[in-house]
């Protein structure tokens, strides 16, 4: 994976784009999220579909031992408290970890456009979306898959809503050591 813009660097200090050897470019620009996000979004479509699959099994199983625990009559009474509860995994496993189980099995995460964890308002965001754009029973998660393929940076409405991105951890992870060890400044 290509993480920086290569240009080759003059004697005299000034940069040449011309075409040169790689061996002869130094990196100038550090990538931004939404680059990365623009250059592994496509691959990562899939990872969010299987995700949000895991995602959503979980779910159910809040449903499904709620009901098992209360029994069928309680649980009919107090179901949409449960939907809630359900709804705050993801609230939850976004603001706290940056991913859900369906996105740590995948080697996904959730952040803003600066590469840190998203904050509770962009994770409201994300989960009042997903509600429409991602549930298998409505619409089985096409409108995110199509606003995933279609978008320039690769993000579904909720991500659009929020300012956030779901990029590669291992990506990332190049990304920012590249950053903080300063590879790709241009000496003063």
């Amino acid at each position: 994976m290509k993480v920086f813009t290569w240009r080759r660097r003059r004697p005299n200090g000034t940069i040449d784009d011309t075409r040169a050897p790689r061996h002869a470019f130094t990196a100038v620009t550090p990538m931004t999220i939404r680059e990365l996000s623009r250059q592994t979004g496509k691959e990562v479509l899939l990872r969010r579909w299987l995700g949000a699959w895991i995602d959503f099994a979980v779910f159910w199983l809040i449903l499904i031992l709620a009901e098992l625990v209360l029994g069928s009559e309680l649980y009919q009474r107090t179901v949409m408290l449960w939907v809630l509860v359900a709804l705050s995994y993801f609230v939850v496993a976004e603001l706290l970890a940056g991913k859900t189980l369906g996105k740590k099995l995948t080697g996904l995460v959730v952040i803003d456009d600066m590469g840190g964890s998203p904050t509770l308002s962009q994770v409201l965001k994300r989960t009042v979306t997903r509600v429409f754009e991602v549930n298998p029973i409505l619409f089985g998660g096409v409108p995110a898959a199509i606003a995933v393929f279609v978008t320039a940076d690769h993000q579904r409405l909720g991500d659009l809503w929020a300012e956030t991105f779901v990029v590669r951890v291992d990506a990332l992870a190049q990304l920012q050591t590249a950053q903080m060890t300063g590879v790709g400044e241009q000496p003063a």
